[in-house]
């Protein structure tokens, strides 16, 4: 990408890239804006969003591609494919796992060693491992570019194999190759975050003797690095592997570690810890807290392995809130919704509720939050911000009145739910929700078609044709009225009506009765095609 780039430049860019290694980010905003002003061109706009993305500017970054992402109000598959690249990254820093993993499937990004790196990582992230390791076995056949990226290629496939019913023997030839080939001084801390993934998978395996000396390793030489939030998970595995703590001392445990770090950035690699204690223990505990606090089919899959179904309670108590509250009383939430008759199951603020409770390990990002409330959008740094400020504004109106005072808060770009007395929130099981139910709602590389799509005159952007689809699927065979589209889209009642009049003239829809009792019904498919 290099060659595309001016000479004046590649002088600038260094020099940001510098400051972003150093970690010297306090000017990182400003330095990036000034140099937007001088029009750089599409590659080195590209090149600009990958410098805020690794400042942590993600919302900058996402406005830089906005042009290349959406090239004439073209789908983002369209777009710059080191833009989508970066796009997908940013997704994976944010949680939104399932919607990186649309976009990386792309068949003109499966050449590329980035892309498929990034794609498996999604897929680890997801508990999706066989999905994962294909992914890796493709990029094993592309050239790396450096030494870096092949260490990091080689642990990804290590951890990707170490979950699949016979890959122990792989993933322990992978670990060691990492080893092998990560450089001790510039690789540091990467090494130590390899043993405490090899000590885990190898507890998984209950080779426990090999384990305790991965944990050895990491205990003695974790003093003056900046990853002492690991201490506490290699002295809990420590002492699995020596067998030397029961069972609900465990569980008290990682109970604690669950609420110290809820901002802690390795979730995931806590959520293995958990998982796989839990399961050499014995833990019910764990695992109910792995069911309901993951947003991921796969997780609650393995889950299910070790675990009777009938085991698993109906709901939980959690203390989701900031700070995690002691106290045994609850709330429940959903209560209210089914009470309340202007709210239904399914509708934007039940969504609401089911998302930001979806995660008892982090808060969810605000664009993760997104992609569970509008699965197959693109996240547009233009408007989307404006809408999930609407949804989380009406959200806090429907409980103002509630005595326990309900809310979603904004902290450091996380939705955090809380409440006046620090209740507990019961969660029930069968109003989990999914991150995979967005991953199924659109295809990787275009939007799903809707019946009468073929006859749009128009060219109507992504989300319009979002839009009607979710339109199509929620009332198939019924009829419905612009305020419930609007409640279900998470949209102004203007805004919702200009969607629903696109849907009648594309012939999607159809207009019954007029005025305030105006209907639309979904045109049956055999109808929409002629």
């Amino acid at each position: 990408m290099r060659e595309n780039f001016t000479p004046s430049f590649v002088r600038i860019h260094d020099q940001i890239l510098e400051l972003v290694r150093s970690g010297t980010l306090d000017q990182l905003d400003l330095k990036i804006r000034r140099i937007l002003r001088l029009e750089p061109n599409e590659w080195e706009r590209v090149a600009l969003a990958d410098l805020a993305v690794k400042g942590h500017q993600f919302n900058l970054g996402l406005r830089i591609l906005h042009p290349d992402l959406f090239p004439d109000g073209a789908h983002v598959a369209q777009g710059l494919a080191e833009g989508r690249m970066i796009y997908a990254k940013t997704l994976i820093w944010m949680g939104a796992f399932g919607a990186a993993r649309r976009i990386l499937s792309a068949e003109d990004l499966q050449n590329r060693y980035e892309a498929l790196d990034l794609l498996g990582l999604a897929e680890i992230k997801r508990w999706n491992f066989k999905a994962a390791s294909e992914a890796l076995k493709r990029r094993a056949l592309v050239d790396e570019e450096d030494e870096h990226s092949r260490v990091i290629s080689l642990r990804l496939q290590a951890q990707a194999a170490a979950f699949l019913p016979d890959g122990e023997a792989l993933s322990e030839d992978f670990f060691e190759k990492v080893l092998r080939y990560a450089h001790p001084e510039r690789h540091a801390a990467f090494i130590l975050e390899t043993h405490h993934i090899r000590a885990i998978t190898r507890i998984y395996h209950g080779r426990l003797r090999e384990g305790l000396r991965d944990c050895q390793h990491i205990i003695e030489r974790l003093g003056g690095t900046g990853f002492q939030n690991f201490l506490p998970m290699a002295e809990l595995a420590r002492k699995v592997c020596e067998g030397s703590i029961r069972p609900h001392e465990a569980a008290r445990a990682l109970d604690r570690m669950r609420g110290r770090w809820r901002n802690f950035p390795h979730r995931g690699l806590l959520r293995q810890h958990e998982f796989v204690i839990a399961r050499h223990l014995g833990i019910r505990e764990g695992f109910a807290h792995l069911y309901f606090g993951s947003p991921y089919a796969g997780l609650r899959s393995e889950v299910l392995r070790w675990v009777d179904p009938a085991d698993l309670p109906a709901y939980i108590d959690s203390p989701l809130q900031q700070p995690a509250s002691s106290s045994k009383e609850f709330y429940d939430p959903w209560l209210f919704f089914q009470k309340s008759p202007a709210t239904k199951k399914g509708q934007l603020l039940f969504r609401m509720l089911s998302a930001v409770a979806s995660d008892f390990y982090q808060p969810p990002h605000l664009l993760e939050v997104f992609h569970l409330l509008h699965p197959g959008e693109i996240y547009s740094p233009i408007s989307s911000p404006n809408r999930l400020t609407q949804s989380l504004h009406r959200f806090k109106n429907l409980f103002r009145k509630t005595r326990t005072g309900l809310c979603v808060e904004v902290q450091s770009g996380r939705a955090v739910l809380t409440t006046k007395k620090h209740l507990r929130i019961r969660i029930h099981r069968e109003n989990l929700l999914m991150e995979d139910e967005a991953a199924s709602f659109s295809s990787s590389s275009s939007l799903p078609a809707v019946p009468g799509e073929n006859r749009l005159q128009i060219s109507a952007p992504p989300t319009v044709r979002a839009a009607l689809q979710a339109v199509v699927q929620t009332w198939t065979h019924s009829t419905f009225g612009a305020r419930e589209a609007a409640e279900h889209l998470g949209l102004s009642h203007r805004s919702a009506g200009r969607i629903l009049q696109a849907g009648v003239e594309a012939g999607i829809l159809q207009v019954e009765g007029a005025g305030r009792s105006t209907l639309y019904r979904v045109v049956p498919l055999k109808d929409s095609s002629d």
